[in-house]
């Protein structure tokens, strides 16, 4: 009996450290299951934590390319000003050579009206003394007498008129004065040709400038410079 008794106890032993084990391996499998589920919301929370980041990049990235956008079509205006402003500038200098060309064409009219004058003035002068010069000689021919200018002994007809001889003074004063107008127009010549070679630069710069703002902008009329340039630096500050 006592060795029954011995086995039962035994046995009663084995169950309770049984259940022991048990309890011990259920509170395991709760503690393994609770680090699971810990583990998992951990998981999903770093999962939609990269799905916000990537949101976020996504829309960094955007900003990006809308920065890069304005910073290209900044970039472009400020060309575009530039272009409009030596647009602005070289016609403001073809404007001035065009009227220094037309005043120098003035000044070259007048001057050959003068040198026209001047020219006949001593023409008529040198004409006039000529004309003296022959009536004086005709007062010397004698008939069947050689002529003191060709030799001639036939005299069929002579000058008959009284020029009165201008003076040399007159003659020097009218040679001189044409022959300074004729200086005024040679040096009128090459002042237009200068002028005129210098217009045609700047005409040169003017169409290429505008051939280049017709690839950036919608083309305007010459006097519609000023508008176009200042509407162009506020979109500039607008966009800065």
């Amino acid at each position: 009996y006592v060795l029954e008794l011995e086995g039962m106890e035994k046995q009663i032993q084995s169950i309770d450290d049984l259940q022991r084990n048990t309890a011990k391996l259920k509170q395991e499998q709760d503690q393994f299951l609770y680090n699971v589920h810990t583990t998992k919301k951990q998981a999903d929370g770093v999962r939609e934590g990269m799905k916000e980041r990537e949101a976020e990049l996504e829309k960094e990235d955007e900003l990006f390319k809308e920065i890069l956008g304005v910073e290209e079509t900044i970039r472009e205006k400020k060309e575009m000003q530039d272009l409009l402003d030596e647009l602005s500038s070289l016609f403001q200098k073809e404007e001035a050579l065009s009227n220094s060309v037309r005043a120098l064409r003035r000044d070259q009219a007048s001057n050959d009206a003068r040198l026209s004058d001047a020219r006949s003035t001593f023409l008529y002068l040198e004409d006039k003394r000529n004309s003296a010069h022959a009536d004086r000689l005709s007062a010397l021919l004698e008939t069947n007498q050689p002529c003191p200018v060709c030799g001639s002994l036939h005299h069929p007809e002579p000058a008959t008129g009284q020029s009165e001889l201008p003076s040399e003074s007159e003659l020097e004063a009218a040679r001189e004065a044409k022959e300074a107008l004729e200086e005024v127009k040679g040096k009128l010549s090459i002042e237009i040709g200068r002028e005129e070679g210098r217009l045609q630069g700047i005409q040169d710069q003017c169409r290429d400038r505008s051939e280049r703002l017709k690839e950036r902008m919608e083309p305007f009329e010459r006097d519609e410079i000023q508008v176009k340039s200042q509407e162009n630096r506020e979109e500039i500050k607008n966009l800065s």
